[in-house]
């Protein structure tokens, strides 16, 4: 059976390093691209730091491209207080000697999904910026995608606001653009990704594999005042769908200006529809993370 094609769009970030090292290691899935975004450091940094994340596996032919370093109609909120000035504080990565793909990370995104002769995945870690603007480059590049798999949301969690989750706040805009897009969508929120907590056991597991990405993946948790593993849960849901339940729902965002602004409103039965996962079997999702980081 051959691999899933992936494109992984992120924001790196600590819990964006983790899944890209998840998805390296697992043969189900070949990555075909990295597209960085401004998002939870600015996009020099998040550029950089998903080349370094590749560099220390030995995928440096996985090409990384640049892609929109501010939302469409907001300013740039980043979150150096969860993961550190540099994106991946506690990792202690080298510099990537790789350099940045040539291109646009939205028009790369297009170029990929659009001349693809099997379907390709995305996987949207950060801001959704980049995928708006690749749908409204090309109108039908929803219908291109197997499937986009989106860390974001939340509608019993929150951590932005007391409303919003960070990824749909920093750029609401581009969210309802995604979400509205049509399409085949499954979304992975806050309820999922914050039951999936990397542990004190857990590090500790990790911390004596001799690898560099679970050595790198424990020293960054055990620095962080958050210890979920947001993004892993989307490669997660790839490799083992049966580790997660959820609902069939239409998804709105509030993009008004206000307090809840990036806010996530779920109407069971809607149209245009997601899967929409609320429930997780966390100890699976771990065990499944530290089992593949192991191998590399």
């Amino acid at each position: 059976m051959s691999a899933r094609r992936l494109i992984i769009d992120c924001d790196p970030g600590k819990d964006d390093a983790v899944a890209i090292w998840l998805a390296a290691a697992s043969p189900e899935l070949a990555i075909d691209r990295v597209i960085a975004v401004g998002g939870n450091v600015g996009l020099a940094r998040t550029s950089a730091n998903a080349r370094a994340v590749l560099d220390i596996i030995g995928r440096t032919t996985i090409p990384v491209f640049a892609g929109c370093d501010r939302p469409l109609l907001r300013v740039l909120e980043t979150a150096p207080h969860v993961h550190g000035e540099s994106g991946i504080d506690g990792a202690d990565l080298p510099a990537s000697a790789t350099p940045v793909a040539l291109g646009r990370g939205a028009v790369a995104l297009v170029e990929a999904v659009m001349a693809a002769d099997a379907p390709i995945t995305v996987a949207a870690l950060g801001p959704l910026t980049n995928l708006a603007v690749a749908m409204t480059l090309e109108p039908g590049l929803a219908a291109r995608i197997e499937r986009l798999v989106i860390m974001g949301g939340g509608f019993r969690k929150a951590n932005m606001t007391p409303f919003a989750e960070f990824n749909i706040y920093v750029d609401p805009h581009a969210a309802a653009i995604v979400l509205g897009s049509g399409a085949p969508i499954t979304l992975v929120p806050l309820d999922v990704t914050r039951e999936v907590l990397a542990t004190v056991p857990w590090l500790d597991r990790l911390a004596v594999m001799p690898g560099p990405a679970p050595r790198a993946t424990a020293g960054m948790y055990r620095i962080s005042p958050d210890l979920a593993l947001h993004d892993p849960c989307v490669v997660a849901w790839l490799l083992r769908p049966n580790l997660f339940a959820g609902r069939r729902a239409r998804v709105e965002v509030v993009t008004d200006d206000g307090p809840e602004i990036g806010r996530t409103l779920m109407q069971e039965g809607g149209e245009p529809g997601i899967d929409v996962l609320l429930e997780v079997d966390a100890d699976g999702v771990r065990d499944l993370i530290a089992r593949r980081l192991e191998s590399l």
